[in-house]
Formats: structure tokens, sequence, C-alpha cells
């Protein structure tokens, strides 16, 4: 989000501005979260490398948007609000989840499961806002069948790389490579 508020910065309509401002700084808070939760129980991000699909994913935006850059507003939402999509299942996931699995809930990792929960219904929140700057965009500027098949075109693109990089992350979780 930073970098395309960076780099795009004239073609965003400044009434969103605010909001992508409160996202950056959502983002950075979602990381100091995870990052606390994880040096709490011995981890870090050390050393992280994400998978390809999930980078592809994100550079989606830099690719799509700018393909028609008198929709660039419109593109670009669409793509990053699939992502928001994506992980506001992924964390509500986790929060509804972990309740019901015994063994994370008792014993020697209820801190961590707690704590895991407890980060990951914040950061929820914090993502449903950000859903809703692509529904106010959308609202404001989805009056056209041209301006519905750029948000659909970005939107769809974002969905299937969504879905591969999901499908990916299982497949490494599954044979323990990540």
């Amino acid at each position: 989000m930073a970098r395309i508020v960076n780099e795009y910065r004239d073609f965003i309509d400044t009434e969103f501005m605010t909001m992508f401002a409160q996202q950056i700084s959502d983002e950075g808070r979602h990381l100091y979260l995870r990052s606390r939760i994880l040096r709490a129980f011995g981890g870090s991000m050390e050393g992280f490398q994400p998978i390809k699909e999930w980078v592809e994913l994100f550079e989606l935006p830099f690719v799509c948007a700018p393909k028609r850059m008198e929709w660039f507003q419109v593109r670009a939402t669409s793509t990053l609000q699939v992502v928001e999509l994506t992980s506001v299942y992924h964390h509500r996931g986790v929060h509804d989840s972990l309740p019901r699995n015994a063994k994370l809930m008792e014993g020697p990792y209820r801190a961590a499961a707690v704590t895991l929960q407890e980060s990951f219904r914040e950061i929820e929140d914090d993502e449903l806002f950000h859903w809703s700057s692509a529904e106010r965009m959308w609202a404001k500027y989805a009056r056209s069948p041209e301006a519905m098949r750029n948000i659909l075109d970005c939107a769809a693109e974002a969905l299937r790389v969504a879905t591969e990089a999901r499908v990916r992350r299982v497949e490494l979780a599954e044979k323990r490579a990540i």
C-alpha cells in the first residue's frame, strides 16, 4: 500500500488517501503484533523468505493496475482488496478455530494460542476496515459497465493468484517445508 501511495499518488483520489494512510499504519502494527508473538515463543522473522506465489500476489497491483492508467484507482484497489479478503478469512479462521483445538487450548500451548487468537482478532478488525475502502471506492466509481469491467479484471486475476498462493502454502505446510 505504501508503495502504491508513493509511486502512484497522482492517480489516487484524495478522498481515499486518509484511508490508505490508516491502512499503512495498520500494516506496520500487524507486523509488530506477529513479531511479538514469534519472539514470545522463541521464533523470529530473521531470514524469512516469502514463497514465490505470495510475492506474486503482493506485486500484482503493480502489474494489473497500470495496464489502464485511466482506471488505476479502481484496478489497484480491486486487486488489493482480494488480498484483504483473503486476510480476513485467514485471521477469522484462526480466531474461530483455535478454541476448538483442545490440544492447543490446554497445557503448555494455551498461552501462545490465546495470544495468537487475540492478535488475529485485532488484525481481522483492521482488515475489515481495509476492505471497506474498496466498498467505498466501488460505490463512488462503479457507475458504468467499463468501470465494472476494470474492477472485475484485476479482482479476478488477484483471486486466481491468491488461490494459487494459498494452495502452495498448504502444500508446503503439509510437507513441513515452511
